[in-house]
C-alpha cells in the first residue's frame, strides 16, 4: 500500500460496498467507518464549520441508508441519533493525514468476514439441514455458505459475523 493512488482507487471502492450496503456491517463499525471517510475527505474536525446541519445534508454520502429508515422513510430521530455518534467519533481520530485515513478504512473493512466476496444465490440439494436457496460467496479467504435470513436480521439486529454457515 506505498502507492497512494492505488489505496486511494481501492478505498473509494471500499467506500461505495459500505454506503451502499453490499455486504453485512454492524452499526458500530458504520460509525467509526464515517468517521474515517469524514477524515480522509475534510481533514481534521472543525466545530465552526462541520456541524450537526452540515453533517446532516450530506449524511447518506456517510452511512448506508438503511440506517435512518423507519417504516419506509427517512426517520429525522434516527439522522440526528446518526449525526451525533459520527460527529463524536470524529472529533476522536483528529490528526490522521487522508492516507493514512484512507487505509486505516481499508484496514476495517478487510476484517469483516464477507467484504472482497462474490456472492451467488444457489439452490441447494445437497444438504437437508440447510435452506435452499442460499448464499454461495467467494472469495481469496475460500467459499462460504449463507443463510438467506442472516443477511436482513445481520443488518437489523448487529448478528455477530460468526453466524455464517
Amino acid at each position: 500500500m506505498e502507492d497512494p493512488e492505488a489505496v486511494n482507487l481501492i478505498y473509494l471502492q471500499a467506500v461505495s460496498d459500505v454506503v451502499t450496503n453490499r455486504y453485512p456491517s454492524n452499526q458500530k463499525d458504520l460509525t467509526v467507518l464515517a468517521a474515517l471517510q469524514l477524515q480522509a475527505t475534510f481533514g481534521n474536525y472543525r466545530p465552526d464549520t462541520h456541524t450537526r446541519t452540515w453533517l446532516g445534508d450530506r449524511l447518506l454520502e456517510f452511512i448506508p441508508k438503511y440506517v435512518v429508515i423507519q417504516q419506509g422513510k427517512v426517520s429525522v430521530a434516527l439522522k440526528s441519533e446518526w449525526i451525533v455518534k459520527v460527529l463524536a467519533k470524529w472529533q476522536k481520530i483528529q490528526n490522521f493525514e487522508e492516507v493514512e485515513a484512507k487505509i486505516n478504512y481499508l484496514d476495517y473493512v478487510q476484517e469483516w468476514v464477507f467484504y472482497g466476496s462474490t456472492l451467488f444465490q444457489v439452490e441447494q440439494r445437497q444438504f437437508k439441514e440447510y435452506p435452499s436457496p442460499l448464499f454461495l460467496g467467494i472469495n481469496c479467504e475460500g467459499v462460504m455458505l449463507q443463510h438467506p435470513v442472516i443477511l436482513p436480521i445481520f443488518l437489523q439486529n448487529d448478528v455477530p459475523h460468526s453466524q455464517v454457515i
